[in-house]
């Protein structure tokens, strides 16, 4: 039995309440214009980026604390990258450049683990690359 299990088994249900991924959504929807734009980061902080860190909290179960700082960082990094590029796909923003810096920000909290995070790099490669 996993030890930690019970607390990412709270904290997964704490993300899906209404201050969290559910609020995120309604936010989303609940915005236009300016307002939209000026709570991008905050509606990318509440339904996005929780899921991300979610999957690494949930891969973290099995391996331990050593890197959880670090990995957790990553998934941070890697929400808020997946939610840019769905964003410059969905043309609400227009700067690619400041997707490549978000997957650059990703990518460099993986260089600690060498090939051990080819699969994790290929990912991020699979997702920048899909609006080329």
């Amino acid at each position: 039995e996993i030890a930690d299990l019970p607390q990412f088994q709270l904290h997964l249900l704490r993300m899906l309440d209404a201050s969290s991924l559910v609020g995120g959504q309604a936010l989303d929807l609940a915005l236009h214009g300016q307002d939209r734009e000026n709570q991008r980061g905050r509606v990318t902080d509440l339904k996005t980026v929780p899921l991300f860190q979610l999957a690494v909290e949930a891969g973290l179960l099995e391996t331990g604390d050593r890197h959880r700082q670090r990995l957790l960082g990553f998934g941070r990094e890697l929400g808020i990258a997946y939610q840019m590029m769905d964003d410059y796909l969905d043309g609400e923003i227009d700067d690619r450049s400041a997707v490549e810096r978000q997957f650059s920000q990703a990518r460099a909290l993986l260089a600690p683990f060498g090939e051990s995070a080819a699969n994790l790099h290929s990912f991020l490669d699979h997702l920048n690359v899909k609006a080329d």
